[in-house]
């Protein structure tokens, strides 16, 4: 289970419960949004995309981070 410290490195976050994440080894590194669905590591707290974080869509015990209204991040090919 992920833990507040393990997951929040994070810029600070805005008044509706979004969430910048920011890498711990390398500060410069950001996740953001390429083509408006692809999530990528990138360079640069300007370009973060702002992600909430909401119950999981997997099921109990599990978080889910959401882009937009019913937008979610999720990975594929592994």
């Amino acid at each position: 289970m992920l833990r507040d410290k393990q997951i929040l490195a994070e810029t600070e976050h805005d008044h509706n419960g979004t969430y910048a994440f920011q890498s711990l080894n390398y500060p410069t590194h950001f996740i953001g949004l390429k083509n408006s669905n692809e999530a990528w590591i990138i360079v640069g707290e300007e370009s973060a995309t702002e992600l909430r974080i909401v119950p999981g869509l997997a099921g109990n015990g599990t978080i889910s981070f959401e882009v937009a209204p019913n937008v979610y991040l999720r990975h594929r090919g592994y």
